[in-house]
């Protein structure tokens, strides 16, 4: 109810998670959306297999966090960066073998982030798991549309590249966010 929900957002630990969730959603959607597009600029033909690389770097991305979740800050900090590095790529690549390796970095890194943060808000906020969990949610929700769309006026304005730098950019203070914050032991 509303009422656990005002208790969970008076934990400052929480409210400061979900804004490093809100900055790695963002700058990832801020580009995600976009990624054919990047593709586009360096091998068209190479779109498909790229994009099932993005999804298997996901897969591993998964259980990569699952399997690191007992070292759960530098894990949630290491996803960002890995999204980081894998948009700068992306963004800087001019060879296949360069932008292959952007793109499945970014699909490793995004997808250890739902496990990471879902892990991560519900040893901040224990008493309270469902809301914090809600919290995260929404958060991400939100930070989806706003990135999305600020990505959209990005790649009208400046271009893809400009795009993905802005995304790396985010990803890396989503970064420096969770490796700043103290994680309760399980």
């Amino acid at each position: 109810g509303l009422a656990m929900l005002r208790r969970a957002v008076r934990n400052a630990r929480l409210v400061a998670g979900v804004a490093s969730i809100v900055l790695v959603a963002f700058g990832n959607f801020a580009a995600y959306l976009y990624i054919r597009l990047a593709i586009d600029e360096v091998d068209p033909a190479s779109t498909a297999w790229l994009l099932v690389a993005w999804g298997v770097g996901g897969m591993v991305g998964n259980i990569a966090a699952g399997a690191l979740v007992r070292w759960l800050r530098p894990t949630a900090a290491a996803a960002p960066v890995l999204i980081a590095a894998g948009l700068l790529s992306t963004a800087v690549a001019t060879s296949l073998p360069l932008l292959a390796v952007g793109v499945v970095v970014w699909g490793i890194g995004f997808n250890m982030v739902p496990v990471a943060t879902q892990v991560w808000v519900t040893r901040v906020e224990p008493e309270r798991a469902e809301s914090a969990m809600g919290l995260q949610v929404t958060a991400f929700q939100v930070a989806i549309t706003l990135g999305a769309s600020a990505g959209g006026a990005i790649v009208d304005a400046r271009g893809v590249g400009a795009a993905l730098l802005i995304g790396a950019s985010f990803a890396a203070l989503a970064a420096l966010g969770f490796g700043l914050l103290r994680v309760p032991s399980a």
